[in-house]
């Protein structure tokens, strides 16, 4: 199980959004949590444009280095404060907790920060439904998601004031399709219901098969006898799974094969009230422009009203 929660913040209160969860899991882990927020370095463009300006001896337009460097202490200093205000109420409730401000890309500090203890994992908000295409685009969510070794729990924030009350996971959600990289997110799945106290639904997608007039004569008793064919293959898969699930602990463990697309199909098993955890595997680093572009797993990301735990297969990251 996790033994650091990462936490990347930065001020605003959609970051913020994420603190609940991040307490539940760590409570019921006994992780450590990690508060982190990055701070902008003095800007490359800036520091070209001062060499230029004394080279060629024209008055100084750009602040000096020692100028941003107070403005930049000043950041640091308001964001140890906030970091500290938001870690108050945690530490009070028992959890380790510390807090740390870096200097650099975001995204790249993030990857590094979670890099340096094994059993981590990083929680991080996205900016809702309306950010979608900036988030895809390029924001650090984004690439976190995309880049890290380690898994990432996502929550899409939403509109209104950030609340301290515990999220009701009721469920643990984990989609699988047959094949290793979605079997790979089991062993997260099952340690997260395991330390929640939750039960765990195994689903899987079985869309419809259209035959269109290919068979005109028997197009009926063939699709029949496929479709038979496919749902019991489907039902030994999720029972072999179920099964296995069981034996590592989790006795509630229930089996469903929906009828539709895969997204879907997850979206609709989480419901609007978002109250389940989806735990799901992406293709690896090597997957990502197919991720990005709207495989499942970016699908039920954007859409989803609760959160999503993604997970990458460990010979992929």
């Amino acid at each position: 199980m996790y033994r650091r929660v990462l936490v990347p913040l930065d001020g605003s209160t959609v970051a913020m959004q994420i603190l609940p969860y991040t307490a539940h899991i760590a409570q019921a882990a006994g992780a450590k949590l990690e508060l982190m927020q990055v701070i902008s370095p003095y800007p490359r463009e800036l520091m070209r444009e001062l060499t230029r300006e004394n080279l060629e001896g024209q008055p100084r337009t750009t602040p000096l280095y020692e100028q941003w460097a107070s403005v930049q202490e000043s950041i640091r200093r308001r964001a140890m404060k906030a970091l500290n205000e938001a870690s108050a109420s945690m530490r009070g409730s028992g959890l380790d907790v510390t807090v740390t401000v870096d200097e650099g890309d975001p995204a790249q500090e993030i990857l590094d920060v979670a890099g340096l203890e094994p059993d981590t994992i990083i929680a991080i908000s996205t900016h809702g439904r309306s950010g979608v295409g900036r988030w895809l685009v390029g924001s650090v969510t984004d690439k976190v998601v995309r880049h890290a070794a380690e898994p990432v729990l996502v929550v899409r924030s939403r509109d209104g004031e950030v609340t301290s009350a515990a999220p009701r996971f009721e469920r643990v959600i984990l989609p699988m399709d047959g094949s290793p990289t979605s079997e790979a997110a089991m062993p997260d799945a099952i340690a997260v219901a395991n330390a929640l106290g939750i039960g765990m639904t195994l689903l899987r997608s079985v869309t419809p098969i259209d035959y269109g007039d290919a068979f005109a004569d028997y197009a009926v008793s063939a699709y029949e006898e496929v479709t038979a064919e496919i749902d019991n293959e489907v039902r030994d898969y999720l029972s072999a799974k179920a099964e296995l699930v069981r034996g590592a602990g989790v006795m509630d463990v229930t089996q469903h094969a929906a009828g539709s697309p895969a997204a879907t199909a997850i979206l609709d098993a989480e419901g609007p009230e978002g109250n389940n955890l989806i735990v799901m595997s992406t293709h690896g680093r090597a997957g990502v422009g197919r991720w990005v572009l709207g495989s499942v797993t970016d699908r039920v990301v954007r859409h989803s009203a609760g959160p999503v735990l993604v997970v990458r297969p460990k010979n992929a990251a």
